[in-house]
C-alpha cells in the first residue's frame, strides 16, 4: 500500500483548516472536512496521477495538485464528506510508492501565487 508523508507547511495547514472549520461550522463539519482532506490524501498515495491530479508548472514535472472534491465519494460515512470543499493537495510524487503532502491551499488563490514557496524551502 502506498504512503503519504505530511510535510511540517501541510501539516499546519491542516490544522488551520480543521481548526478554522470546527470554529465556523462545528465540530461535526470539522470532522467530515477533516476525513475528506484525509481521504484525499490516501487517493494520490495509491495513484499520484489519478483522475483530477493534474501537473504545476512543467508537465513532467513531479508536483502536482489534487482538489479534496474528487475524492469526496470515498469518504466514509460516518463522518460522510463536506458540502462545498474548497482545498488543493500540494504534493510531489518523489518516491515509488510514497508522496510528499507539501501544502493545502485554498481554492480561490491562484496555485502560482503560493506553490513555489511550497516547493523552494525543502
Amino acid at each position: 500500500m502506498a504512503e503519504f508523508n505530511l510535510l511540517p507547511r501541510a501539516r499546519r495547514a491542516l490544522a488551520e483548516i480543521i481548526g478554522i472549520s470546527e470554529t465556523r461550522f462545528g465540530t461535526l463539519a470539522a470532522d467530515r472536512y477533516a476525513a475528506q482532506l484525509f481521504q484525499a490524501m490516501f487517493d494520490v498515495a495509491d495513484n499520484p496521477y489519478r483522475t483530477g491530479s493534474k501537473p504545476f508548472g512543467d508537465p513532467d514535472g513531479t508536483v502536482r495538485l489534487y482538489h479534496i472534491r474528487h475524492s469526496k465519494n470515498r469518504v466514509p460515512n460516518p463522518p460522510g464528506a463536506a458540502k462545498r470543499p474548497r482545498h488543493l493537495l500540494v504534493y510531489e510524487h518523489a518516491q515509488p510508492d510514497t508522496v510528499d503532502i507539501l501544502g493545502i491551499i485554498y481554492d480561490t488563490i491562484p496555485p502560482e501565487q503560493l506553490v513555489p514557496e511550497l516547493i523552494e524551502p525543502r
